[in-house]
C-alpha cells in the first residue's frame, strides 16, 4: 500500500466516485488500452511486491491480481447480464480470442 494511506479511506473514495453521477467515470474508459496499461502500472508493482519477500504485500498482490483479474473477465466482451461490451483496446481482437479461449478451457463465465 501507499505510505500513510488508509485502504479504507481509499475504498470509500473511489466507491463515491463511481456512485457520482456527476463524475460519470465508467468502467470502459478505465480499462481502455489495458493491453498497454497492464504490463506498464500492474505487473511491475505486483513484481515488486512478490520479490520483496514481505507478507505485508500479500494484501497489495491480490488487489493487483484481482486488477488483472478483473481486466480479463472485460475482455470477454460480455457483461453479467450478457450485454456486449463494444471493444476499446488496439489488441481487442487478441484479448477478446484468448479471453473466450481462456472461459471454453475452464467452463467459467
Amino acid at each position: 500500500p501507499v505510505p500513510d494511506t488508509d485502504l479504507m479511506d481509499y475504498w470509500n473514495l473511489i466507491r463515491d466516485r463511481f456512485s457520482n453521477p456527476t463524475i460519470r467515470d465508467t468502467v470502459q474508459r478505465i480499462c481502455y488500452d489495458g493491453a498497454s496499461r497492464q504490463p506498464k502500472f500492474i505487473v511491475p508493482v505486483a513484481a515488486d511486491a512478490l520479490m520483496s519477500g514481505s507478507n505485508c504485500n500479500n494484501k497489495q498482490v491480490n488487489g493487483l491480481a484481482m486488477v488483472s483479474a478483473l481486466w480479463c473477465r472485460y475482455c470477454q466482451g460480455t457483461t453479467e447480464s450478457g450485454k456486449a461490451i463494444s471493444p476499446n483496446d488496439p489488441q481487442w481482437d487478441r484479448l477478446h480470442a484468448l479471453a473466450q479461449r481462456a472461459t471454453a478451457a475452464t467452463g467459467s463465465q
